[in-house]
């Protein structure tokens, strides 16, 4: 199986959700032999985190701007396409609306969709739960554990 990964937080110092990344890939590198990765990046300006292997590929692009979310909403799906994965994994509480294969997404917890983001309000309200609609597959990590969900 050919498992694509935002994994733009394995591009900074690992804590919290990069660790969680980290270790999960790691894991599943050690399980089963007949797994490969690619791991979509942002531009990358310092140290990648990501365990050794000859099986995770890696894809970084850049996209001008960071309004509304072009990176993650827009040339991410269009790259997944491109890529022919057979599983996209978007580990870090968020997901792009248009997904051209099945979808699991982790949500770590609850807080930004219960905060009042000013103009990213419409985004974690609107935009990030028809997302989640789309995904095969949920998984929930802290957010069980505050009773959120």
């Amino acid at each position: 199986m050919f498992i694509g990964i935002d994994a733009r937080v394995l591009c900074r110092p690992l804590r919290g959700i990069g660790k969680y990344l980290f270790d999960l890939i790691d894991h599943m590198i050690k399980l089963d032999p007949s797994l490969r990765f690619l791991l979509f990046y942002e531009e990358i300006t310092g140290k990648k985190n990501i365990p050794q292997s000859s099986r995770i590929l890696e894809k970084s692009f850049i996209v001008r701007g960071y309004r509304f979310r072009t990176w993650e909403q827009f040339r991410l799906p269009w790259e997944i396409k491109k890529s022919g994965i057979s599983l996209f994994h978007a580990p870090a509480n968020s997901a792009p609306l248009i997904q051209s294969c099945p979808t699991v997404v982790t949500l770590h917890d609850t807080i930004s969709f219960e905060s009042d983001f000013g103009d990213n309000k419409f985004y974690h309200q609107t935009i990030l739960p028809l997302a989640f609609k789309k995904a095969k597959k949920i998984t929930l990590r802290n957010a069980i554990k505050s009773g959120a969900v």
